[in-house]
């Protein structure tokens, strides 16, 4: 039990992460789109 609540918490953060990349990515694409 203990090894499965480790793997759903570090699949939290690893999503966390992942959003939190495509947001900043998705930011920076907005910039661009400006630019232009």
């Amino acid at each position: 039990m203990r090894d499965n609540e480790h793997a759903i918490l570090f699949l939290y953060q690893l999503a966390h992460c992942c959003s939190a990349s495509i947001l900043a990515i998705s930011k920076e694409k907005s910039k661009e789109s400006e630019k232009s």
